[in-house]
């Protein structure tokens, strides 16, 4: 229980306090801000963005993939996981912990994707950038997913239903 807080805590900590100063200096190279707010992105767009962060900007973008872009993933999954646990008396469903971490694989490959896209920046790998759309769009559904699913968990925790009767 106190680990879910825990983790809770820090998701809050991500959403409200680093995201939103992580987001801000990525808006502030372009209009278009960062690529993982987005739903699905084409590749022409990514590579305006690129551009428009110029060779610093880009830099920053890698190293902000490799570094809060790892982490968080990591602290919302284990914040679901021990939610899905606790809310579920310790027996969630396979699907539920499938979401997850189906969710947490699509951001990996997401951020992994982006991370190289500007590595490489000055080479055309377009394939990159499907990829890295694609997982964006996976992602962002199995979050809305996960979400979903929780509210069920916490509502039947709530309604009392599926306790075991001792």
């Amino acid at each position: 229980m106190i680990l879910t807080w825990i983790m809770g805590f820090f998701v809050f900590v991500f959403l409200l306090i680093i995201m939103p100063n992580d987001l801000a200096y990525f808006k502030s190279l372009t209009e278009m801000g960062i690529l993982d707010t987005k739903l699905f992105y084409h590749p022409d767009q990514v590579r305006i963005i690129g551009v428009a962060y110029g060779s610093e900007g880009r830099e920053t973008y890698i190293l902000s993939k490799l570094t809060l872009d790892l982490i968080f993933p990591i602290i919302y999954s284990l914040f679901f996981t021990l939610s899905f646990m606790f809310f579920s008396h310790g027996k969630p469903r396979r699907y539920e912990i499938a979401c997850v971490l189906a969710a947490f694989m699509a951001d990996m490959v997401e951020n992994a994707s982006l991370a190289l896209y500007f590595w490489q920046f000055d080479r055309d790998i377009t394939i990159i950038c499907w990829i890295a759309s694609a997982s964006t769009l996976v992602k962002w559904i199995m979050i809305f997913t996960v979400l979903l699913l929780l509210a069920r968990v916490v509502s039947r925790y709530f309604l009392g239903i599926g306790k075991s009767i001792s």
